[in-house]
């Protein structure tokens, strides 16, 4: 197994919003919106230590990005990369301190299946 330390193998990550849209008969619908927001971090499969503790507070992950600096995204927007997407759940950045964000992510499939 290869360990990369934080920003070794950066990728660009392309954030869309969720927006909400009425449909003909009024229920409200989400849409993913493109913005001009990006940002650059290195992404990993989330440990089973990882997913374990989140899956205590009833958070399901599957990802963990770490970037340098202070990232604006915000929980429930979607990231994408290499025509993969990724559902945010929480983003941490430490002690506000804007070294390093840590955004653990959930990642959807449309066919069901889970990759790592």
């Amino acid at each position: 197994m290869i360990r990369f330390t934080p920003l070794q193998n950066t990728k660009t990550f392309h954030v869309l919003e969720k927006i909400a849209v009425k449909n003909d008969i009024g229920r409200v619908t989400y849409q993913l919106a493109e913005t001009d927001r990006t940002f650059r971090g290195t992404i990993a499969s989330a440990s089973g230590r990882q997913i374990e503790e989140f899956r205590q507070i009833g958070v399901e992950i599957s990802h963990v990005i770490v970037s340098r600096g202070r990232v604006d995204v915000q929980k429930n927007e979607v990231i994408t990369f290499d025509g993969r997407t990724l559902q945010v759940e929480v983003v941490k950045n430490s002690a506000e301190a804007n070294i390093f964000t840590v955004v653990y992510c959930k990642e959807d499939n449309k066919d069901g299946d889970r990759k790592s």
